[in-house]
């Protein structure tokens, strides 16, 4: 009884962090991402980059492979969203122009088996306009055979790029 009680408490600590995290966290499931690729990989696709180079149309498809398992509250908050429905059911609607050659980058990144990622891409918020974010995507441990379990990060970065801009210019 006491250790049940315990997991609950630790449960209900780790998903407080979670959905109060400062930052906007997914949990996201890239398993079908991953199947593709040993699929490509079997019928012989050994260089990613020159793939996507020539079947640009298929970085649009891999990011249909993705799930969002979870998405923090601070991400709705973060993307203007009125709730987690809403963000997950209009994606595509945040994301700029550089979101698919980010994307395609990433795919590149994970198909060299590295299991993190960093990027700058912008966003189009609702009421903001364009902003800049810094994405991090970690392949969780343990689910580096198959990605079922990936954890990307997004920070708004507006207020810095603003400044270097403004320090350029001096």
């Amino acid at each position: 009884k006491q250790a049940e009680e315990e997991l609950m408490q630790k449960e209900h600590r780790f998903r407080t962090i979670f959905e109060h995290s400062p930052i906007s966290i997914w949990e996201e499931d890239f398993s079908d991402v991953h199947a593709e690729m040993e699929r490509l990989r079997g019928e012989g696709v050994g260089d990613f980059g020159h793939y996507f180079e020539e079947n640009p149309q298929d970085v649009t498809r891999f990011a249909t492979l993705i799930h969002i398992i979870d998405i923090n509250e601070t991400s709705f908050h973060f993307f203007g969203g009125k709730s987690k429905d809403d963000i997950l059911s209009n994606l595509p609607t945040y994301f700029g122009g550089d979101a698919l050659p980010v994307f395609r980058e990433e795919l590149v990144s994970l198909s060299r088996g590295e299991i993190s990622f960093e990027a700058e891409l912008s966003m189009l918020h609702p009421d903001r306009g364009k902003l800049m974010l810094q994405l991090n995507l970690h392949i969780v441990p343990g689910f580096e055979e198959d990605w079922s379990r990936v954890l990307a990060s997004f920070v708004d970065i507006t207020e810095r790029k603003k400044a270097e801009e403004k320090l350029k210019k001096i």
